[in-house]
């Protein structure tokens, strides 16, 4: 198909996009963020054992990577049932979880990390508040 002949109904959504709006398919996306924090957690565990220089790019890197797709979902938030209970806790998320991990990374002070376990399981809860 040419971009010059596009029918409407080509434009319509397809049966993949209808299917996101499931809430199955909320519950998968709560389910793979919960595997992917508990990865995080694992491995910043293991290089802070492994390879404690290597730790502050790690930080570093992961906090960016959280803070930009959280960022990112704090876009849909208005569009969700409970907007202002979703968008607190996924901002709040993001200051604890990433602001703990900036922290540490640019200062080298472990002192704040303790809160990125709670500030993560904000962000759960958050996306949680948007699937529901």
């Amino acid at each position: 198909m040419s971009l010059h002949h596009i029918d409407v109904k080509d434009l319509s959504p397809t049966p993949s996009v209808i299917k996101l709006c499931h809430v199955g398919d909320w519950i998968e996306l709560l389910v793979d963020d919960v595997r992917a924090f508990l990865g995080c957690l694992k491995l910043i565990l293991w290089y802070e054992d492994q390879h404690p220089h290597l730790l502050t790019h790690l930080l570093y890197e992961t906090s960016n990577r959280y803070h930009f797709l959280h960022s990112l979902a704090l876009l849909a938030v208005p569009h969700c049932r409970r907007p202002m209970l979703a968008g607190s806790l996924l901002t709040s998320g993001i200051v604890l979880f990433c602001g703990s991990f900036y922290y540490q990374a640019l200062s080298g002070d472990p002192s704040l990390t303790k809160a990125a376990p709670y500030g993560g399981t904000i962000l759960i809860l958050g996306w949680a508040a948007m699937a529901l």
